[in-house]
């Protein structure tokens, strides 16, 4: 009987050792659990903030296309544009430049018109200019004439005594003091006294003209 109660008492200290060595086991992995739910915890509490953090980035990159396909619209519509002023400008280039020929054409025009004008006036004024010259000797011509018939109804008396020698005048060359169809007035001297002389144009002197003079 003794050997079996010790044999027992044997058993139940085996059973009680293993069952606090079971206890220390579940106790144990009790608290591995507890330590692999706060690691889960707090890995499900990181997996939400990456989440959170995709999603930020996720809106962001949203966000940022959005921006980028805004610039790139507003860059191809400042690219028009700019191609539509460029195309403006050139056009309005073009028409300044044609007006600017046209501007220039009739000014070139306007010029020759006005050159034209003024040698015509020029050629007018000289033709006039001689036209008033022909005059001017045919009214001489016929003053001299009228002169001429008078003095040939009465006698003339020829008096010598006031013709001079070409020597004793001097013709000062201080300018004319006038001029007509005939000839010229000079300053000059005669004598030691300054008097005027008249001296007849070259291209009409002839014997018949100085007697028309020597009468006056």
């Amino acid at each position: 009987m003794k050997a079996k109660e010790t044999t027992l008492q044997q058993q139940e200290q085996l059973l009680h050792r293993e069952n606090s060595e079971l206890t220390q086991h579940l106790a144990s992995a009790k608290r591995e659990i507890e330590t692999l739910n706060g690691e889960k915890t707090a890995l499900q509490r990181e997996q939400h903030s990456l989440k959170q953090q995709l999603t930020q980035r996720e809106s962001e990159v949203w966000r940022l296309n959005g921006e980028i396909s805004s610039l790139q619209q507003s860059l191809r519509q400042l690219g028009t544009q700019l191609e539509q002023e460029k195309l403006g400008l050139s056009r309005a280039l073009e028409s300044q430049t044609q007006e600017s020929a046209d501007v220039q054409w009739r000014l070139q025009q306007q010029l020759t018109l006005k050159e034209e004008a003024l040698g015509n006036e020029v050629r007018d004024h000289s033709e006039t200019r001689a036209a008033l010259r022909h005059a001017q000797l045919a009214v001489d011509e016929a003053r001299e004439e009228n002169r001429r018939l008078r003095e040939s109804q009465r006698p003339a008396e020829v008096d010598d005594h006031w013709r001079v020698s070409r020597d004793e005048v001097v013709i000062l060359n201080e300018g004319m003091l006038g001029t007509g169809a005939w000839g010229y007035v000079a300053k000059g001297e005669f004598r030691g006294k300054r008097v005027a002389v008249k001296c007849l144009h070259m291209e009409i002197v002839a014997s018949q003209t100085l007697q028309r003079v020597h009468r006056e």
